[in-house]
């Protein structure tokens, strides 16, 4: 099952399509270009969540809970860490968060899965975020077990060696494609069990998300308590 599940990641943890150069660009009807980056069971910065989509998900990792409307934090939920390793994703976390002063909410919409049991079991935990408007993804959320120790070997074979961009003893790999980040987080659980935080960031998504609530809002960028009155 592990390396069926593995075999799996390999797949849809990849660039482009089959027998396609992924540094190739595909355009769409209107000229404009189409290139894909990181994907993970097939949904990258190019597809839409339909239900197509959802139902290959639900295959692969089992039922979602779903939430329609929240925050964006690009750091899991772990202060500070951005700004010491990423801090290119910190100046837009928090763009996105108005600077943390306030609760910031986005038209986002939420997939959490939690302890995965069918075909995937190295994730403990995968959290996938879309534009609640467009469906296009946003950023994903990863949490695998000891296998993420093959998996890394498996990102490594896809993108090449990735830079490292940790600091005293603490590893931070990053792949950078198009603009957009791959980012594995190999630390220890509280039982000392190797596990691996993987983020996936569509960049040029997030930005378009930020830039589509600012010119809702008038140019303001402030939110939460200023909405309400």
């Amino acid at each position: 099952m592990l390396r069926i599940g593995l075999c799996l990641l390999g797949l849809s943890l990849a660039v482009a399509g089959c027998g396609q150069d992924p540094e190739t660009a595909s355009r769409s009807s209107d000229g404009e270009a189409r290139l894909e980056t990181f994907t993970f069971f097939g949904l990258g910065r190019q597809s839409a969540l339909d239900e197509a989509a959802r139902d290959r998900l639900g295959k692969e990792l089992g039922a979602a809970a779903v939430a329609r409307r929240g925050i964006v934090d690009l750091g899991f939920q772990r202060p500070g860490w951005l700004a010491r390793y990423l801090p290119d994703l910190d100046r837009l976390n928090r763009r996105l968060n108005n600077d943390f002063r306030e609760r910031v909410e986005y038209d986002v919409l939420t997939l959490r899965y939690n302890y995965p049991t069918r075909s995937s079991p190295a994730f403990e935990k995968v959290r996938l975020v879309f534009d609640g408007k467009t469906r296009h993804p946003l950023y994903f959320e990863i949490l695998a077990n000891a296998a993420g120790a093959e998996i890394l070997q498996v990102l490594e074979d896809k993108y090449g060696p990735p830079a490292d961009r940790g600091r005293e003893g603490e590893k931070v790999l990053l792949w950078e494609k198009h603009g957009d980040r791959l980012v594995v987080l190999p630390r220890t659980n509280r039982l000392g069990r190797p596990e691996y935080l993987i983020g996936i960031y569509f960049v040029g998504r997030i930005e378009s998300l930020l830039k589509d609530r600012t010119e809702d809002r008038g140019g303001k960028t402030g939110g939460g308590v200023a909405d309400a009155f």
